[in-house]
């Protein structure tokens, strides 16, 4: 255990992210190791029982030190205490059960020492449980990748709040600063334009809100995940069904959606995606019929009404389903043999030219040969010489037909548009042992169907984030008649084969693919597993995986 904290700190600061000091030695603890002694093997309920003990005298001694060196004028500034509580067990639900006992620490460490009014609030409790194997084995000594440390280091900084306000102009609610993030790029072009209430914030006009949901198979838990197009902000929420409808939790959902980007009045474009398939109930609400769990696949909410309900804010939302694992799977073609080896098929090889009569070469004098310096380049000279991964490189295709969203085999559900996100892939040789848990070979297939897109005003009058081509004057989409309307309004696109509407739909949908070719390059950063090399974005990998780790430790 020592030589864990020993290799995660200097990780930690390694990685410029800070400093990891670890705990001071008390009447119960040595150098930041506590430990929950057991007289006689017990069962496990007894094992977690004592854990459970152990956390509540922890949380208390936390509290009373850091209360007494603040008291003293000797506390050093602290961003937040981390908490590695090892996982023995080898049963997900340990986890549950760890995580109870984490709470009973935290409820202990506040209902200690309160912080007076003249100095500031306690530092935050975070915790990372870490697997039994990366501590110790029966069978070998334990050397953890150094990928392995890095992402826990991240990890581990992800989960720990910031030191100090952002320094945004409007910042958003989610508290939060990762250590990972992708660039801010400027807006193309700023519309100016005469209006009573301008935004806000001008440079972040038509910002982007992504929000992934996933269900689980019973039915019993729904999480949802949020972020911006960059990452900067953040977060992931799991709901427990129960006995509640789905429209409930969905409106619950949309709330929070809102709380977290009223505070920057601009213009939003809101896209929720579906992991899987969004079927009509789930889409338009019309039943109204209590979350049941042996409906998995049947879920009664009403996002367009949701989407279409008044608020102060301009949203051009938009509903997206997420096929992790189309039907369509792409083969690269195989070099053959011959074109690798021209010696082996002799009438495919070359000719060569006849020898011409010449003066032979002196035997006896030698050669100069070409130095290997002259022969191969040094690439960092280059200036125009970049590096790239080859793996990471993407592909947006738009279809011109429109694919089926629906579990129905007898009726027919086409989606408004729909494309595929194809990436190239890994192979064995080029697998970084981070990833080798998420490794996908070959050209790795998403499928991104656009379902339903509507656009509410505000006070402000509402303008269009996607103009098309086809026409000058623009078209929103979320319908037509908005540019000269100060009032609140609300419109959605639906279907019709015209050119124009085509037009828009193809420019929403390449705006779609970008945004998740960048969420995708995230989650791959991030090791988030379930990525499929950075194929799926961050916020439909997270709400899956926080799904299925729900369902398998409840």
């Amino acid at each position: 255990m020592e030589n864990f904290l020993d290799n995660i700190g200097i990780v930690y600061e390694g990685c410029k992210l800070g400093n990891h000091i670890r705990g001071d030695s008390t009447a119960d603890s040595e150098a930041g190791l506590v430990p929950s002694r057991m007289s006689s093997p017990v069962s496990m309920r007894a094992a977690l029982r004592t854990v459970r003990d152990t956390c509540v005298q922890l949380g208390k001694a936390l509290a009373s030190s850091y209360s007494e060196a603040r008291d003293k004028d000797e506390a050093q500034k602290i961003d937040a205490f981390v908490v590695y509580m090892v996982d023995p067990f080898e049963t997900p639900v340990a986890l549950w059960e760890l995580c109870s006992a984490f709470w009973f620490l935290f409820q202990a460490y506040g209902q200690g020492a309160k912080a007076r009014a003249d100095y500031s609030p306690n530092p935050d409790l975070v915790l990372q449980i870490v697997p039994m194997k990366y501590i110790a084995s029966f069978d070998a000594p334990v050397v953890l990748e150094p990928w392995t440390l890095i992402n826990l280091a991240r990890e581990v900084y992800d989960r720990c709040p910031p030191n100090q306000m952002s320094e945004d102009k409007t910042p958003l609610s989610i508290y939060s600063a990762p250590s990972i993030q992708l660039e801010e790029a400027l807006p193309r072009s700023i519309q100016f334009k005469l209006t009573a209430e301008p935004p806000s914030d001008l440079l972040r006009e038509n910002s982007y809100m992504h929000l992934g949901y996933a269900i689980s198979l019973d039915g019993a838990w729904i999480s949802a995940a949020w972020s911006d197009n960059c990452g900067k902000h953040q977060t992931v929420v799991s709901y427990c069904v129960g006995s509640r409808a789905f429209s409930e939790i969905a409106r619950e959902i949309w709330q929070t959606t809102i709380e977290i980007i009223q505070t920057r009045r601009v213009t939003w474009r809101v896209c929720i995606a579906k992991a899987g398939v969004m079927e009509r109930e789930e889409l338009e609400g019309k039943s109204a019929r209590p979350f049941h769990r042996a409906h998995a696949n049947i879920c009664f909410t009403a996002w367009v009404s949701l989407a279409s309900s008044p608020t102060q804010l301009n949203l051009f939302t938009t509903l997206i389903a997420v096929d992790t694992s189309p039907a369509l799977t792409l083969t690269p073609t195989i070099t053959s043999v011959s074109t690798c080896n021209p010696s082996a098929n002799p009438a495919s090889s070359t000719p060569v030219s006849t020898p011409q009569p010449g003066v032979s070469p002196d035997q006896h004098s030698l050669t100069p040969a070409a130095t290997p310096s002259d022969l191969i380049s040094d690439p960092s000279a280059d200036p125009d010489a970049r590096l790239i991964d080859i793996t990471d490189e993407t592909w947006g295709i738009v279809l011109s037909h429109r694919l089926h969203n629906s579990h129905s085999a007898v009726e027919y559900r086409p989606a408004l548009i729909s494309g595929l996100l194809v990436k190239r892939g890994d192979s064995s040789a080029t697998t970084s042992p981070s990833q080798s848990s998420d490794l996908s070979h070959g050209p790795i297939v998403i499928g991104i169907n656009i379902l339903w897109v509507g656009a509410i005003g505000g006070t402000r009058a509402g303008s269009s984030p996607f103009n098309s081509p086809a026409t000058s004057d623009g078209v929103s989409p979320g319908g037509m008649g908005m540019q000269g309307s100060t009032e609140r309004s609300s419109n959605s696109m639906s279907w019709t084969s015209t050119a124009q509407s085509r037009a828009t739909a193809e420019n929403l949908l390449k705006e779609v693919l970008n945004q998740f070719r960048g969420l995708g390059l995230l989650a791959r950063l991030k090791g988030m597993r379930g990525s499929k090399h950075g194929a799926v974005p961050w916020h439909v990998a997270a709400a899956l995986r926080a799904v299925r780790g729900m369902r398998r430790c409840m």
